[in-house]
């Protein structure tokens, strides 16, 4: 799969808060369904001929339903199949799921989703297979990520502000992420570790700023804290600086917008501590966008900086 570089737009949002509203399982499945299926059913079929998931039941209240293939497109039944992979949802639980706000990935890291005959790995699959039938997304398993003269694309690869724009636009496009430096300059990245831990007293757990964690030795500490703007002069430096400008030219490619929000809510800051046993920084690994959501907001881009070492260690 050779791409060009912006063959792959960053704005792949297909959905609209707006069009957001409480859906019934009955209305859905009866109404809604067999229309997606008509659509994007064979590439439901195909990604369940390659990931060969068990049929996935759908409980809701006294009613059930089981998706399964006929080879050819996504099947509808009425009640439990005797293999399936066995979901029990509340209406609230189905009407997010049925319109992506949230996964099966959102409900089991926030530990309320109720299933049996299956475990996270099938669940995820059929994750992917429902946001295939939802907005004809297919399921893959084979994927070759190429540069833009059509070689293996090399994952290893650091970008800096000397290389050529072109390349680093294609690479985010093709893999999805980077790995920049030289884009800050290291003294800065010193001064805003410490404005972060001078930030953080001027928060507190609750104040629906900030995120807390438990630790091991019992301690809640601050892990993530929002509106740093307010706190880092230096930041604010690093956001207005031509290299921070070069680089939003450089992944809008030319003809996308790659622009900050607007106000002091442009950044936070995430402290990851060692030892942390509940709370915000305790879920399991996850991508965000595996949580729900992805056809409402998948159009930006996150820049992060290390502002400390890491290890295997930490």
């Amino acid at each position: 799969m050779t791409t060009s570089p912006t063959s792959f737009p960053l704005d792949r949002r297909t959905r609209r808060n707006a069009d957001v509203r409480p859906v019934t399982a009955a209305e859905f499945l009866g109404d809604e369904f067999p229309r997606l299926a008509a659509r994007h059913g064979h590439l439901v079929a195909r990604g369940i001929d390659t990931l060969k998931p068990p049929p996935l039941a759908i409980e809701v209240g006294a009613d059930s339903w089981t998706l399964t293939s006929d080879g050819a497109t996504v099947a509808l039944d009425r009640g439990v199949a005797d293999d399936a992979l066995v979901v029990t949802l509340t209406e609230e639980q189905f009407s997010d799921w049925a319109q992506d706000l949230r996964s099966f990935n959102a409900m089991v890291v926030g530990r309320e989703l109720q299933y049996r005959n299956g475990g996270e790995y099938e669940l995820s699959i059929w994750d992917s297979l429902w946001r295939s039938l939802l907005d004809g997304w297919p399921v893959v398993d084979d994927i070759e990520f190429r540069d833009r003269d059509g070689r293996p694309l090399d994952f290893d690869r650091i970008f800096t502000p000397d290389d050529d724009p072109a390349d680093v636009a294609h690479f985010l496009r093709e893999a999805g992420f980077l790995h920049l430096r030289g884009w800050v300059n290291p003294e800065r990245v010193a001064i805003i570790s410490d404005e972060i831990d001078r930030a953080v007293p001027h928060y507190s757990e609750g104040d629906g700023r900030s995120w807390w964690a438990k630790l091991t030795d019992g301690s809640h500490q601050c892990v993530r804290i929002q509106e740093f703007l307010e706190y880092s002069p230096t930041t604010a430096e690093v956001l207005q600086s031509e290299h921070w400008n070069q680089l939003r030219r450089t992944l809008a490619a030319g003809d996308e917008l790659v622009q900050g929000r607007p106000g002091n809510k442009v950044i936070e800051a995430l402290i990851k501590l060692v030892g942390v046993v509940a709370g915000a920084s305790d879920p399991t690994f996850h991508r965000d966008c595996h949580f729900g959501r992805h056809a409402y907001g998948c159009s930006g881009v996150d820049v992060g900086i290390a502002v400390t070492a890491s290890s295997p260690e930490n």
